[in-house]
């Protein structure tokens, strides 16, 4: 005579794989590819438009604290970009921060800078960040020194 297995529930030792709990979304894949086909889609026609000069003017000198953190936080980004990229490669770089310059500092030079040049500000921010920056931290004049 046999031994009698124990019935499924009774088993000690269960384990679940990756493959084995597959069958149980079998319907649920072809859905799932669909919504991320749909979703690519549309994201092809979305896209992030740059802001000006006029935008960033009005945020940067808003009284409003989140207006002055949506300006704080792109010059902060645009000078720690800058500084990693100078650290992390060998290219050749236009502009030459001074290594203890603070992100203050950076905030009220594009501040003088969109003030100075109101023909300039819808223009791409970011071009006249670097703008800025070039003005204010040019490596041709530290080369010469």
């Amino acid at each position: 005579m046999l031994p009698s297995t124990p019935p499924i529930n009774k088993v000690w030792t269960f384990q679940i794989t990756y493959f084995s709990i597959l069958p149980i979304f079998e319907g649920f894949w072809p859905m799932k590819t669909l919504i991320m086909v749909v979703i690519l889609v549309l994201s092809s026609f979305v896209h992030a438009t740059p802001q000006d000069g006029n935008f960033y003017f009005k945020a940067c000198f808003s009284p409003d604290s989140e207006s002055q953190s949506i300006c704080s936080s792109y010059t902060n980004g645009f000078i720690d970009a800058i500084k990693f990229q100078s650290a992390a490669t060998s290219s050749v770089s236009f502009i030459c921060p001074s290594p203890n310059v603070t992100s203050s500092q950076v905030k009220d030079l594009f501040k003088k800078y969109l003030v100075s040049h109101p023909q300039k500000r819808n223009i791409e921010a970011r071009t006249l960040m670097g703008a800025a920056l070039l003005d204010a931290f040019p490596c041709a004049a530290k080369r010469r020194n």
